[in-house]
């Protein structure tokens, strides 16, 4: 009767999270390249336990988009101090001229 579909979210460790400067539940951008094309993954949610092993998941759509099975990375990026942002209010705001 329903399908759940995940949000895209990345798995690591306190360790890993605490290299890279993130935080559990934080959002960010994941930058890919595949086959010479860039992607950007927006709103992927940082998850750390301790039992966790590093990996990035997402729905099949996302990660056919992706297309590269071949030592598959991304590189993690925050655009934003806080915790939490809202990447429709921001296209929003750079869309009325409000530079942040």
């Amino acid at each position: 009767q329903g399908v759940i579909v995940a949000k895209r979210h990345i798995h690591m460790t306190p360790t890993q999270a605490y290299k890279m400067h993130v935080k559990d539940n934080e959002s960010v951008f994941v930058l890919t390249k595949s086959y010479e094309r860039a992607l950007i993954y927006a709103d992927v949610i940082v998850r750390v336990h301790k039992n966790f092993s590093l990996s990035m998941h997402v729905d099949t759509d996302e990660a056919n988009a992706f297309a590269n099975d071949q030592e598959p990375y991304g590189v993690i990026i925050k655009l934003f101090d806080s915790d939490t942002y809202d990447v429709n209010e921001w296209i929003d705001e750079i869309l009325s001229g409000i530079q942040r």
